[in-house]
């Protein structure tokens, strides 16, 4: 029943709007359930996906096993990726996608970011972030190809978790200000004009306050994070109901997860509770130019 109401509501949009959804993949522990929920998340027209493994860097080919849910072949040349670049996928809802690899784990795969979408992506590639530990910080950006429409700007970011006394939020916010300065000089990157484009920042910001931290702290950073994207004319879509989590563990419940936009009208932002396949809950707004 629960599934059949997101369908409605996705469907009632679609023919006027269009959606763009995130969701933290917590490394493809969970194949099986990752299936089912994009089974429920497939008729989303933007999804964004953080921690993607790679099983091979160089080549930047999906793990297998993802490919398979995501796509009805599984073994196609279309999953292998040339770094930053668009790629046709076959037979599947969404046929287009970008990936970004990030860090090589310690197995030698890669964590990645990728965005996959129903149009066309004219063009995509990565933005580095200013961080303090060994793990690199990048964003992954797209343009989409929206039919009859101005083009779709489409970041895709994923910051630093929180740690005892040398991280957390003070980390954050620097990713967050080269975020913002990337914005702000978007026509060296990407070319001029760019910064009236429609523009959706989404991912996993880890808005969890200091580590261990009490709900109101965890809600203070929110707002400093709100407060620093607003400067590049970002609004953030509220979640339906306002105080939603994004995040369940034994450790506590967090609101980590995020969508603004910019030129473009959206009522709320909304999630999957009946997710299987992560401890973060996807996300998606119906968005409107």
């Amino acid at each position: 029943m629960l599934t059949l109401f997101f369908f409605c509501i996705i469907n009632l949009a679609a023919s006027a709007d269009f959606s763009v959804g995130s969701y933290n993949i917590h490394q493809q522990s969970d194949m099986s359930g990752l299936a089912l929920d994009f089974a429920q998340l497939q008729t989303l027209d933007v999804l964004a996906l953080q921690e993607v493994q790679m099983d091979d860097g160089a080549a930047l080919v999906f793990s297998q096993s993802l490919v398979s849910v995501m796509t009805s072949s599984g073994n196609d040349s279309a999953d292998k990726l040339i770094n930053a670049s668009v790629k046709k996928s076959a037979d599947t809802q969404w046929n287009f996608h970008c990936v970004q690899r990030v860090n090589q784990n310690a197995d030698g795969t890669w964590e990645s970011l990728a965005i996959f979408s129903r149009y066309h992506l004219l063009k995509c590639g990565a933005l580095s972030l200013e961080h303090t530990d060994d793990k690199n910080r990048e964003a992954l950006w797209a343009v989409v190809g929206i039919p009859q429409a101005r083009p779709l700007l489409v970041i895709n970011t994923d910051h630093e978790t929180s740690a005892y006394l040398t991280l957390g939020f003070p980390d954050r916010k620097k990713q967050l200000q080269s975020l913002v300065k990337h914005l702000k000089s978007c026509a060296q990157w990407l070319e001029p004009g760019c910064e009236t484009w429609p523009t959706v920042v989404t991912g996993d910001f880890n808005t969890s306050g200091a580590s261990l931290s009490a709900p109101l702290a965890t809600l203070n950073e929110i707002k400093q994070t709100v407060s620093l994207l607003q400067t590049a004319h970002l609004e953030h879509v509220v979640p339906c109901p306002e105080h939603e989590v994004t995040f369940e563990s034994l450790w506590g419940s967090y609101h980590l997860d995020h969508l603004f936009i910019k030129n473009l009208r959206s009522s709320c932002r909304l999630s999957l509770k009946n997710r299987q396949g992560s401890d973060h809950l996807p996300i998606w707004s119906v968005l409107n130019q």
